[in-house]
């Protein structure tokens, strides 16, 4: 209830709708507009930061018809970020993997390996992080180690999402959509200045669609959509030289499960499968020929397709997300003062029917909340006659966070009840110093104090294997473990020309540990794991035509990463554990263009390949070997974007565009598991769109997979139990948007 006022106070505030773009990527008179980043925390072009980082603006959002953060991963070099985490059930857990560095996991007490920022507040928790496109000015993604400037959990890199504040005069935009599986969607942006001093922004955003997948045995579908969010701003100049910026957002998600179907049920795994077609089923022929007859569980209950299931379970992923921040810009003679202060906060209750069938054999269900709060000072200047760009600051960070999980069935079940307590504070200094008007080298530092803390409850609550009431984990004390690591970055940077900067740089970047707090088995004590490492090595270049009409970079790096914590399970056990499995080695190479060769003509596109391989794996754990692939690490991927605008009458524009996309082959899990790998796919993209002479109204029609490729977004497999599962991504479909700005 909390939740539902929160929206209904933000969206009723405003009365019209409809995402606002920034400025086009090419100016009226064909040339390519200058994009501005804060990846290093001041603001500088694009071509004139020496880091990997692909920014997508508000405008290509809008054109390219995007509505997701997941969206996003077609257009970045060597991302490959999903919106349901395998095995949770929950479409809005994001899995986000940058050069074949992150973390599938979805738990409260596993942090992901690439950070997500909103405004500059880094969002902890990767249920309810797979954020919807609202009000964006840009988002940036920042590619390797961000260790220094960014921090916690960016050993994969950043993504940073920057909203479009308040406008000085009175406007908007409304905008409305219909598509395929019923497709309802609203949005709107509407800027009101209070006074000379004080303006303010209200933008809000609904989204209904029907689900794809359908359950066989109680006619409904899943996949569906029903999300509504709002966000408000409020900007106040206090003085000449003091902003304060006061932002509140808010997320309500009413869904189905994520839409996860039966790749392969295996009625001899064991133990589960075999207990429970030997000890449970009353049939006979479930002890010789279990996948012939739907009196046992195996194979008679796969749909062979990617849109249907046998489940029957619970179907249900609630996730609502509120944040607030202030932040404070004070602007002095040489010297600039930025203070973040924010607090989130995440409820989420979902499940799935893990086993798709009508049986009771195997479920999972969890109950999430979480609390953060966190502060951020930043100090910038310039000295020595503006030869030394200079920044310190001082990062907290605090999170509360609980877990209620169950994971039951015929054959085992657990309940676990866990509390985590996180902490953490850096320092950190970047600055960088012209040698010469040509040279330019960067350095910077980091040091990083974090507390992890976990209580845990754990016990059995159905099944045939132990007692019910077993307690599984002994010692339920509070648990807690501390890390400290220094990161450096150093860059060195030379602008060979006015069109072409090229650049080194070394960094490194750290994960800190944490506990394991699933267990299916009785153990002493939670089981601790240390903290992961990467060392970046990259060189590249930075080229923008003197006819700015190309845009052209490049990137080439290695990646040694060490320590890493690896998802796995014991052969019969179910259940996952974390720990420090193995080393890895990860090469790459990274192309990213823009291209007005005629005039109307827009060329986009980026080719990536990339080598992540395991090295170094330790001999006690299952199934990993020396070679394997790292998860969701394509060896190539690659997107091609392209249109053309037509001249009509009273200077209207009719854009047609294409967009194709091409992912290799991907493993799901570290033991490159086939049943849930996914093969290379095409992904092609079209829309033509209208825009009145003055941009005041744009009518857009397209349609996306338009050739119906059926390919997974999540996957997993459990060999105790003999369930491979998988969401399939939504087969082709259309939509017809208009939007009005006024």
């Amino acid at each position: 209830m909390l939740f539902d006022k929160k929206v209904r106070a933000l969206l009723l505030a405003g009365a019209a709708t409809a995402l606002v773009p920034v400025a086009p990527a090419q100016t009226g008179d064909g040339l390519l507009e200058e994009i501005v980043v804060t990846a290093r925390k001041r603001a500088e072009n694009l071509q004139d930061t020496p880091i990997a980082i692909t920014a997508v603006t508000g405008a290509a959002i809008e054109e390219k018809g995007l509505t997701s953060l997941s969206e996003i991963s077609y257009s970045t070099p060597n991302l490959v970020l999903n919106g349901s985490a395998p095995l949770s059930g929950n479409p809005a857990a994001a899995v986000v993997f940058l050069r074949g560095v992150g973390q599938i996991d979805f738990a409260i007490h596993t942090d992901p390996g690439v950070g997500i920022y909103v405004d500059g507040v880094y969002v902890a928790r990767s249920v309810g992080s797979v954020l919807d496109l609202l009000d964006l000015e840009r988002v940036e993604v920042l590619r390797g180690p961000q260790g220094t400037l960014f921090g916690r959990n960016t050993i994969g890199g950043a993504i940073s999402l920057t909203s479009r504040g308040p406008g000085d005069e009175l406007g908007g935009q409304v905008a409305v959509t219909m598509g395929s599986d019923k497709r309802r969607e609203a949005q709107f942006s509407l800027d009101v200045p209070v006074s000379e001093t004080v303006s303010t922004k209200f933008s809000g955003f609904t989204r209904q669609r029907d689900g794809y997948v359908r359950r066989l045995q109680t006619g409904e579908k899943m996949g569906d959509d029903d999300v509504l969010a709002g966000r408000f701003q409020l900007r106040w100049q206090a003085s000449e030289n003091l902003t304060a910026l006061v932002a509140a957002d808010v997320t309500r998600r009413r869904e189905k499960s994520a839409p996860n179907v039966a790749l392969d049920l295996d009625p001899d795994a064991f133990p589960l499968a075999f207990l429970y077609n030997n000890r449970i089923a009353t049939n006979p022929i479930c002890q010789t020929a279990p996948d012939t007859s739907r009196d046992c569980f195996g194979a008679a209950w796969q749909t062979g397709t990617p849109y249907a299931t046998n489940g029957t379970r619970q179907t249900k992923a609630d996730v609502d997300v509120f944040g607030t921040s202030l932040t404070l810009d004070w602007e002095g003679d040489g010297v600039s003062v930025k203070s973040i202060t924010a607090y989130r906060e995440m409820q989420a209750v979902f499940g799935r029917d893990t086993d798709h069938t009508p049986f009771d054999y195997l479920y999972s269900a969890n109950d999430q909340e979480q609390d953060q709060f966190s502060q951020e000072f930043q100090v910038t200047g310039r000295s020595f006659d503006d030869r030394l760009k200079w920044l310190v600051g001082a990062y907290y960070f605090k999170e509360s966070a609980f877990d209620d999980y169950i994971s039951a069935g015929a054959v085992n079940g657990s309940r676990g009840l866990n509390h985590v307590r996180n902490s953490n504070w850096a320092l950190f200094t970047e600055a960088t110093y012209d040698l010469t008007p040509d040279l330019h080298l960067t350095a910077g530092l980091r040091y990083t104090d974090e507390t992890k803390k976990l209580r845990t409850d754990q016990y059995v609550n159905t099944g045939i294997r132990s007692p019910i009431g077993t307690i599984i984990v002994a010692d339920n004390s509070w648990q807690s473990r501390s890390f400290t690591e220094a990161t450096p970055r150093v860059t060195l940077a030379y602008d060979v020309s006015s069109a072409l900067m090229a650049y080194g740089t070394y960094s490194e970047g750290f994960k800190s540990g944490g506990f394991n707090a699933r267990y299916s088995s009785p153990v002493a004590a939670p089981v601790p794991y240390d903290p992961e490492f990467a060392t970046l090595y990259e060189a590249g270049f930075k080229y923008e035509s003197p006819a700015r009409d190309l845009r052209l970079n490049l990137a080439a790096f290695r990646t040694d990463y060490d320590d890493i914590q690896v998802d796995f399970s014991y052969p019969g056990v179910l259940g996952t554990l974390v720990g420090n499995a193995a080393a890895g080695r990860i090469e790459g190479v990274e192309v990213e263009f823009t291209w007005y060769p005629l005039p109307g003509l827009h060329l986009d596109g980026s080719v990536s390949h990339l080598d992540a391989r395991y090295t170094g794996v330790d001999a006690t754990v299952p199934g990993i070997a020396d070679g394997n692939r790292l998860p969701l690490a394509p060896r190539w991927s690659t997107n091609l974007g392209a249109a053309y605008s037509f001249d009509l009458p009273a200077g209207a524009l009719l854009t047609p565009r294409v967009d194709w996309a091409y992912r290799s082959s991907a493993d799901y899990d570290a033991v490159n598991t086939p049943i849930i790998r996914q093969r290379g796919y095409h992904l092609l993209n079209a829309s033509i769109a209208y825009e009145t002479g003055d941009g005041s109204w744009r009518v857009t029609l397209g349609g996306r997979n338009l050739t119906d490729e059926r390919y997974l977004t999540s996957a997993g497999y459990s060999d105790a139990a003999g369930v491979a599962e998988g969401v399939y991504a939504r087969p082709r479909e259309w939509y017809l948007s208009a939007r009005y700005s006024f």
